[in-house]
């Protein structure tokens, strides 16, 4: 309940209220009928001649509600609307904001001037008391009111509430004297100030004093009395109370000349808002879901929200304000293979091209630029040569926005985030692309315990056949590495592991290869006693064959056992498992048993 302002120029205390932010429709035996709810304080209607009401609110929007109280649309401007609407002969819709514009919005319910004749005269005959908003009323005296408004703040916060005069009769103001009660809990009073309202910069002064859950105010005239209405005045508040807390300003004084007049309560509300989205990865056709990724809310507050298991994100409770939202995620690292090398390889060498997002993912240094560098960092990192792909360590990258053209890169720029300037309502559909970095072929995968491991993705450990073969312990040996199928080779990973206290790889060549001088580059690290990795790709055409792709030689220590066994641990051809394995006796074997002479 509150007060019911009439296109600005009048308002009754009437228990029909648009101060607690509902407009009203009430019959003509006094039974309300349905009322709509805004964000704040309601100003005085227009009505349309199709029974559409028009009505501003302190929320800063205009509202068109039909006769039955649903909304057909509303229209946001920059600041709270406190003056009523106006229709023009045309139909279009006139309404004056606290963003200093007048706004002109194309109507649906035009008037004729006749139609507006007969229904203001009708209204003025009614037993209703009749408005100020027209020459038709009921010849009332006007009186002035003080009035104050209803704004919206966040924890913390110092806020400035106007103090409003509305002087429709135009009396010379020598003083104004108001008290005003708030919760002590919620609030707290710290200053009073003439500053951007009429009054500023005239012959008037301004003292105010802050009490217990109150404060007092005078303002008095030094110098020429004006007969001004509007904003007078600016009280200014701390908000100390919990989000979502409302204080009410409620006056228990309110004098003009030292004789009391009218008021209107107002009010301080701490709003929180919602905010949600989801991440996705990049690669449109990947199935799973992006898990366990944190977005991170900073400036006016500092929040942070983790995607659950449909890639989904919220924040609750937050304050108004200004915000920027990072997503961030250190977990969920596969996806990353000697195909991506190759073809960021291949990307720098201007043999094949890339879609904006692969070359997001492909310049895994950050520098804005893909290169050979980068392929060699994805390799290198293959192998386990490297744990961060780039200086600060990061694996995963976002964008704010969908990117369909990147043709003026490098530099390699896009948004990272999303920014909420002034904050003031809820928001959906806040979503990001996810990229992990180095992942060229998108073939991340969003969930790891859905994927198999190495081992059960490309072989069996036990049982296996094995091959057969007996060594000098004196001497080196190699084993051929075969691709049984025929298949374009874009990159091959190998892991091989086997007794470190009986072997140790001394190296792997592609020479008398199919691979060799084909333009494919090979790599291998040690991970660790017994277990060698190996990738190779391709930096320039790709070949298509079958045979032997690598020999591997090992070094037989000084006192082996009797007997050893070499397994082949991952075996994968462009990201996916292969068939071959070591040669041995005509065939290829995952498992090969060795003996020593």
């Amino acid at each position: 309940m509150g007060l019911v302002h009439w296109c600005g120029r009048y308002a009754l205390r009437w228990k029909l209220g648009s101060g607690d932010h509902y407009l009203y429709a009430i019959t003509a035996n006094g039974a309300l009928k349905w009322r709509y709810l805004t964000d704040g304080g309601v100003s005085g209607p227009a009505l349309g001649s199709d029974g559409t009401v028009y009505v501003g609110s302190y929320d800063q929007h205009l509202y068109a509600i039909t006769s039955e109280g649903t909304r057909r649309w509303r229209y946001k401007t920059d600041d709270i609307l406190f003056s009523s609407p106006a229709i023009g002969a045309d139909g279009t819709l006139y309404i004056g904001s606290y963003d200093d514009y007048l706004h002109a919005i194309t109507g649906d319910s035009p008037w004729t001037y006749d139609e507006y004749l007969t229904a203001m005269s009708v209204y003025a005959d009614s037993h209703w008391p009749g408005f100020g908003q027209n020459n038709f009323n009921l010849q009332r005296k006007y009186e002035p009111i003080l009035y104050l408004g209803d704004v919206q703040t966040y924890r913390n916060a110092t806020v400035s509430v106007p103090l409003f005069l509305n002087n429709a009769e135009s009396l010379d103001i020598e003083g104004v004297d108001v008290e005003i009660r708030f919760d002590g809990t919620a609030l707290e009073a710290k200053n009073a100030t003439l500053k951007d309202g009429v009054l500023e910069d005239k012959d008037y002064d301004i003292t105010y004093e802050a009490g217990d859950a109150q404060v007092k105010v005078t303002i008095y005239a030094t110098g020429s009395l004006l007969k001004t209405d509007g904003i007078i005045a600016y009280l200014e508040f701390r908000f100390t109370g919990a989000s979502g807390e409302k204080s009410a300003l409620e006056f228990a004084r309110g004098e003009i000349n030292e004789s009391a007049v009218n008021t209107g309560n107002g009010s301080v509300h701490n709003v929180s808002y919602t905010i949600s989205g989801t991440i996705r990865y990049y690669n449109p056709s990947d199935e799973y879901l992006f898990r366990n990724a944190t977005v991170q809310m900073e400036r006016s507050g500092t929040y942070s929200a983790t995607s659950d298991e449909e890639g989904e994100y919220v924040f609750t409770d937050i304050t108004r304000g200004d915000y920027a939202s990072v997503p961030s995620k250190a977990d969920d690292l596969g996806g990353l293979g000697g195909m991506d090398a190759s073809r960021i390889a291949r990307y720098a060498a201007g043999l094949i091209d890339l879609d904006c997002y692969q070359r997001i993912a492909a310049d895994v240094s950050r520098n804005g630029e893909i290169s050979g560098t980068d392929a060699s960092r994805v390799a290198r990192y293959i192998v386990g040569d490297l744990e961060c792909l780039n200086d600060d360590c990061i694996h995963w990258v976002f964008t704010s926005d969908p990117i369909d053209e990147c043709e003026d890169w490098p530099p390699i720029v896009y948004p990272s985030r999303r920014e909420y300037d002034n904050l003031n309502e809820h928001k959906e559909d806040q979503d990001f692309i996810a990229i992990r970095i180095g992942d060229v072929t998108g073939n991340w995968p969003g969930n790891t315990d859905d994927f198999p491991s190495d081992k059960q993705r490309n072989i069996a450990r036990y049982p296996m056949p094995s091959g057969e073969i007996s060594v000098d312990k004196r001497r080196s040996f190699s084993l051929p590495l075969v691709l049984d199928e025929m298949a374009p080779i874009e990159a091959i990973e190998i892991r091989t592991e086997f007794d470190e206290k009986a072997l140790h790889v001394s190296s792997i060549s592609a020479d008398g290869g199919i691979l060799a001088n084909q333009g494919y580059r090979l790599m291998m690290r040690a991970d660790a006693p017994g277990q060698v990795s190996v990738v190779s790709w391709a930096t320039g055409t790709i070949r298509t064959g079958t045979g032997i792709l690598a020999f591997v030689t090992f070094d037989v220590a000084e006192t082996p056992p009797n007997r050893t066994v070499i397994s082949l641990e991952k075996f994968v051809c462009n990201e996916s498992p292969a068939t071959g394995g070591f040669y041995v006796g005509g065939r290829s074997y995952k498992r090969v048993s060795i003996s020593f002479k």
